[in-house]
């Protein structure tokens, strides 16, 4: 059941992603946009990571399989962001991947730490990097 509801909002959140390619806005724009539903979707840091329903037992596969699809995409929209500011693609796909560890990492350590800032420092900090490759 809780594998159930969790999955249903992270494909709402997923489908937040499409705005990042869309070429309307500017790239820092977009960006900004993106981190806001993070901070919406995860409540500034106290949902859930990938690791903690990683670990639901026998809805486990399915559940993986669905993540990486949303993963994939996730990605793919940061990677055409990070090539749109001026990254090569082989950088914006290594600078996609480090912000998708990062967004994991920082609610991991967030969840050990009981410091409710961890997130949102990371996110602060993922912007500042973002917009100094432009």
């Amino acid at each position: 059941m809780y594998g159930h509801s969790w999955l249903t909002a992270q494909q709402n959140v997923t489908s937040d992603i499409a705005p990042l390619l869309v070429r309307q806005d500017t790239p820092e724009k977009r960006f900004s946009n993106m981190l806001v539903t993070l901070k919406a979707f995860y409540c500034a840091g106290q949902k859930n990571c990938l690791l903690n329903v990683l670990s639901l037992g026998k809805e486990r596969d399915e559940i993986k399989a669905l993540l990486k699809k949303d993963y994939d995409a996730w990605c793919k929209a940061l990677c055409t962001l990070g090539q749109e500011a001026g990254l090569q693609p082989k950088e914006a796909e290594v600078q996609a991947e480090h912000f998708l560890v990062t967004v994991q990492g920082g609610l991991v350590i967030q969840r050990l730490t009981d410091n409710p800032l961890t997130f949102e420092n990371c996110m602060a900090y993922e912007q500042e990097q973002f917009f100094q490759i432009l």
